[in-house]
């Protein structure tokens, strides 16, 4: 691993425009990071699908699962 390189979780609930953004932005080089994971709060996101195909580790963190925002934001934090 590049110490000189952000390590990013990206938070995606839709399409992955930023997503995709992102990833172009890594592999043209104008961004020094790599992403290490990516989390969304909607289960069939086009995003996660396209984040599985380009090999990254992805996470479905269902909000309904937690009592309330902060005990799901908790958890999110814990898992980043």
């Amino acid at each position: 691993m590049d110490p000189d390189k952000f390590i990013l979780a990206v938070l995606v609930s839709g399409r992955g425009s930023n997503l995709q953004a992102i990833i172009d932005s890594i592999e043209k080089n104008d961004l020094s990071a790599e992403i290490a994971l990516v989390v969304s709060n909607v289960k069939d996101t086009y995003a996660l699908e396209q984040a599985h195909k380009q090999g990254l580790e992805v996470l479905f963190l269902d909000p309904k699962s937690y009592p309330d925002r902060n005990g799901y934001e908790q958890a999110l934090v814990e898992r980043i």
